[in-house]
């Protein structure tokens, strides 16, 4: 039996994982589509373009009450809090969320980094979940290897999301992860 997106973030990150999709702000009336989970062909890199300390909830209720929007665009969040890397499921990958044009939205599934990135580069710790969170997508994707692009990349957008000094890391976060380097980093992280 194949394990859920959900299953498989929660296997990776343990503890540093919360599924917070159902307690976030939606629009009263409005929904986001629904597709086929074989649609998906890329990740989509966003940064919040707002301080470190912003939360998912501060998020959605910007996408929903200024926006309009029916939820928070993004599906998966990354956000370093009390020195952790906490990775959060924001919406179902079936669920097509505006964070990136028509091709974005419809092929995408949003990865989404708390803070601002056009000249400050992300911690070498936000680096790394980002790359695991990849690595994670790559694995559930069994239908197609997902491409990995900043949000200006894609067709039809207008924006520098996710900063330059994001976007410059996006070779980095797109590599493997080795098994070998993973357990460097947990024998680090226990010592």
């Amino acid at each position: 039996m194949e394990q859920t997106l959900t299953e498989m973030l929660s296997s990776e990150f343990g503890n540093d994982f919360e599924n917070i999709a159902s307690s976030l702000p939606h629009h009263a009336t409005k929904r986001y589509a629904k597709r086929p989970i074989a649609q998906i062909d890329r990740v989509v890199l966003h940064h919040t373009d707002t301080g470190t300390t912003t939360t998912w909830q501060a998020v959605a209720r910007y996408h929903v009450a200024s926006l309009d929007w029916p939820g928070i665009g993004y599906h998966i969040g990354v956000q370093t809090r009390g020195g952790r890397e906490i990775v959060s499921l924001l919406n179902t990958p079936d669920t097509v969320s505006y964070h990136a044009h028509q091709v974005g939205n419809d092929y995408g599934l949003a990865v989404c980094l708390a803070g601002r990135f056009a000249t400050t580069a992300p911690s070498a710790g936000e680096v790394e979940t980002l790359r695991r969170v990849v690595a994670v997508l790559r694995r559930w994707a069994t239908w197609k290897t997902l491409g990995v692009q900043g949000h200006r990349d894609v067709a039809g957008n207008d924006t520098a999301c996710p900063g330059d000094a994001l976007a410059a890391l996006l070779p980095v976060i797109s590599e493997p992860v080795t098994v070998d380097r993973a357990a460097l980093l947990a024998a680090a992280d226990a010592a």
